[in-house]
């Protein structure tokens, strides 16, 4: 069997990998276990020497669980809201407000400290950690090379993800009462096996991702420990009364009471909100840069733990999870790929070197 270990970013090598095996054209039906066979949750065309690709997202999600699940294991049936979740967090689909946060930074950035400027930092509430949308932000101040801009990060922030995370391990009773209401093997289920529940998952990224802006070098953090809106609030006017001199904040939330509270504080806030389900899934996205098919295949894999890329040369998995998957490999946003075909097995063998390079190994 073929399998090796990549970073989300590196999956744009697979893809490329995949037209490359495949000819001018590549089709991609991406499967899930919790629905039905044939029924994918969202198909790629791929094209040669193009950058982008299409991206048709399904209007539901078609499960093949039976009508009388054990409630022990409902969290791990997934729902439209999931697929919907995966195209927010993959930037398929724009979270509402991203283009002011953008000017916002360019803004920012024009500013010069030495003429007596003040810096400019964003902040971030929970639900903008949730959601993936500082993710968004630090990807476009690097490829930007914008230096001037700052992230302030909230202790309190942190907290309250950790608070959120419950550490819920799915366990080989879990497994054999889900797999008899898929009508699975155990085999098929087995990558689930101690690894987190999924909503416990979402959260785990949230984390991974809050340290990896920490390791930024325009990045601090600042505030005391506590969790919910009244730390997280008390933490930024504490800043501005110790450091309003030199720096100007902006605040990025989805809440709305929360952004009330920051209005009454003269604290300049940009309030975020998901658009419609509606006009997110059972839609076509065209011309998608492949970064972002690649996050929407990360975070597919990671949220139904499990995907199966069907192609003309035969079936990829990959694993958002797996036995043996550990904390840095959240950190350092690792998946498994794995494919049983031997004539995809032997093509991929040879581009081994190619992936290699443009995937690296874990």
């Amino acid at each position: 069997m073929f399998e090796v270990y990549v970073s989300r970013r590196q999956l744009v090598g697979l893809l490329n990998a995949i037209i490359y095996i495949s000819g001018d054209y590549a089709y991609i039906s991406v499967l899930t276990p919790y629905t039905k066979p044939n029924r994918s949750i969202f198909e790629i065309t791929l094209r040669r020497n193009n950058p982008d690709a299409d991206v048709r997202i399904a209007s539901k999600l078609e499960l093949r669980s039976s009508p009388n699940i054990d409630e022990q294991i409902m969290c791990e049936i997934p729902t439209d809201e999931d697929l919907y979740k995966a195209a927010i967090m993959s930037n398929i689909a724009e979270i509402n407000k991203l283009g002011e946060i953008i000017k916002k930074i360019d803004s920012f950035s024009k500013r010069d400290p030495l003429k007596g400027s003040k810096l400019g930092y964003l902040t971030f509430d929970t639900n903008a950690f949730y959601l993936n949308v500082v993710d968004h932000i630090i990807r476009y101040i690097e490829e930007k090379n914008i230096r001037s801009v700052g992230i302030l990060l909230i202790q309190a922030v942190k907290d309250e993800i950790n608070r959120k995370f419950k550490d819920r391990k799915i366990d080989r009773d879990f497994i054999d009462k889900l797999s008899e209401a898929l009508k699975h093997s155990y085999e098929e289920l087995s990558h689930l096996h101690n690894n987190l529940c999924r909503e416990d998952r979402y959260w785990f990224l949230a984390l991974s991702l809050y340290k990896r802006v920490k390791q930024r070098v325009y990045s601090m953090e600042f505030g005391e420990r506590g969790y919910g809106d009244e730390a997280i609030l008390g933490s930024i006017v504490d800043f501005i009364e110790k450091f309003g001199r030199a720096y100007d904040i902006a605040v990025v939330t989805a809440d709305q009471t929360f952004a009330g509270r920051l209005a009454s504080e003269n604290i300049e806030t940009i309030t975020i909100s998901k658009p419609p389900i509606g006009d997110v899934i059972g839609r076509e996205y065209k011309s998608v840069p492949l970064i972002r098919v690649a996050d929407l295949l990360y975070f597919s894999a990671i949220i139904f733990g499990k995907i199966t890329l069907e192609t003309s040369q035969g079936k990829i998995n990959i694993k958002g999870v797996w036995r043996g998957k550990r904390t840095n490999h959240y950190d350092n946003e690792i998946v498994k790929i794995t494919t049983r075909k031997e004539a995809l097995e032997e093509k991929l063998r040879k581009t081994v070197g190619l992936l290699s390079k443009l995937l690296g190994r874990s």
